[in-house]
């Protein structure tokens, strides 16, 4: 929930700067195909937050992922005929819910077409219809435009696939993959794809230039960028000759000299697109660039957004509270770090100064102490299955405390000994929350490790 407030803020400044149009292109209101009974009720309440703050900020096209699907049909159909939710999907069959095919914008003069398409293993409790016929027939129905735009739920390949089928169409926006193309992917000649991660951590501003006549796309920043990458290799490739020079036996030089010939066809194949990328650039072709906008707290709050953020986090911590707060079932691992107080006084001493010591405060602070995406990172134990696998399951255990760490303590405790308690901690176990999305990117170990270290 936290992005929602700074894309509407990067949205507002986009659309200052010329015609903006706002897309999405699926998987937007949960992370699978399927979601637990318990954790439905919850999820509902963020995705109408979502839809809320879609709607102020204004979005042009969207084509639904099976998470969001996941939610229920009827449900899904009764929010986008509440918030207006502009739904695209060609080949999409859904009992009780119909998607239109496609959409045509028109912003400052400039038509741009969008169409929806999502692969058949993407489809969920609905059915997928061979996407190339459905696609095609769309493009089709939908008349001239200056851009046509797909936005895809589905394998990247196909996304290619399509492209070299349908040359009518001129970017792809693919929310399926996970990947995040800072520079725009080409897929055929006319062609190309923008992707911008999971999780709302980032969202991509592609600019673009339609020249007139023009056919397919110059990519601002490829070459540079490739030159970069060309650059970085071929030193790479230096050092590992030399590692094949100073081979101390067989085995040593023909695992490098394996690593050199994988170098060298990379080096070939950078050094063949970036000639390809040199010569496109000599004719007439329409120019785009691709930004991918960490929403991280650089980034202000959108005040009205964020109100409506506030207010949500609101209703999930009094929703989840009013069922109380014993313990849902009872814990027979974890004892919670004041157990361990006792016996490792100067070592409790010294994680008491952590950060770790006040994570469930500030989940408090924020009023996402209930949230079930959150909580787990804030309470010890919670990724093991013998630990605490609700909030309300969190009572002794709250905060990273000694077992986060070290295990679970109760056999500890009752026979200390050093086979039933772990002393070194591998990175491992920090990463379960320090992955890299949930901490967006800040995690260093060499860093970090030192200021627990007890």
């Amino acid at each position: 929930m936290g992005g929602l407030s700074r894309r509407a803020t990067v949205i507002e400044k986009t659309r200052a700067s010329g015609a903006t149009f706002v897309v999405d292109a699926g998987d937007l209101t949960w992370k699978s195909g399927t979601v637990s009974t318990s954790r439905l009720a919850q999820q509902r309440v963020k995705a109408s937050l979502q839809f809320t703050a879609y709607s102020m900020s204004g979005i042009d096209a969207m084509v639904p992922g099976d998470a969001d699907l996941a939610l229920g049909v009827d449900w899904l159909a009764e929010q986008t005929a509440t918030h207006a939710l502009p739904y695209v999907a060609a080949n999409l069959i859904c009992d009780g819910l119909t998607f239109p095919a496609s959409r045509v914008v028109e912003r400052d003069g400039i038509r741009v077409g969008f169409v929806g398409v999502v692969g058949q293993v993407q489809a969920g409790p609905c059915q997928a219809a061979s996407t190339v016929p459905a696609v095609a027939r769309a493009v089709q129905e939908m008349g001239p435009v200056d851009v046509t735009v797909l936005l895809s739920h589905q394998a990247s390949a196909e996304d290619a696939a399509i492209s070299k089928s349908i040359p009518d169409i001129n970017v792809i926006v693919n929310g399926q993959s996970r990947q995040q193309h800072r520079t725009p992917e080409t897929l055929s000649d006319n062609a190309v794809q923008l992707a911008s991660g999971t999780r709302g951590k980032k969202l991509g501003v592609a600019e673009m230039v339609l020249v007139p006549g023009a056919v397919g796309w110059f990519l601002e920043g490829a070459i540079a960028e490739r030159e970069t990458q060309l650059k970085n290799i071929r030193s790479r490739r230096d050092r590992t000759q030399e590692r094949v020079d100073a081979a101390k036996s067989d085995k040593e030089k023909s695992r490098a000299e394996q690593r050199v010939r994988r170098l060298d066809k990379q080096i070939a194949d950078l050094e063949s697109e970036l000639q390809t990328s040199k010569a496109a650039a000599t004719h007439p072709q329409h120019r785009i660039s691709n930004t991918l906008v960490g929403l991280d707290d650089e980034v202000d709050d959108h005040k009205p957004t964020q109100a409506l953020v506030d207010a949500a986090k609101v209703e999930i911590d009094s929703a989840a509270k009013i069922k109380g707060s014993a313990p849902l079932v009872p814990n027979e691992h974890y004892v919670g770090d004041s157990a361990c107080k006792s016996c490792h006084e100067t070592q409790h001493a010294q994680w008491a100064t952590t950060p770790h010591a006040h994570a469930w405060a500030t989940l408090e602070q924020i009023n996402r102490s209930q949230d079930l995406d959150c909580w787990s990172c804030h309470v010890t134990g919670a990724h093991d299955p013998n630990g605490p696998q609700h909030p309300r399951e969190a009572k002794g255990l709250e905060n990273v405390g000694c077992e986060s760490c070290h295990g679970p303590g109760r056999k500890h405790i009752a026979s200390p000994s050093s086979t039933n308690i772990s002393k070194t901690v591998s990175a491992a176990v920090c990463t379960d929350c320090h992955d890299g999305v949930k901490d967006e990117g800040r995690f260093d170990l060499d860093v970090y490790m030192p200021k627990v270290m007890h």
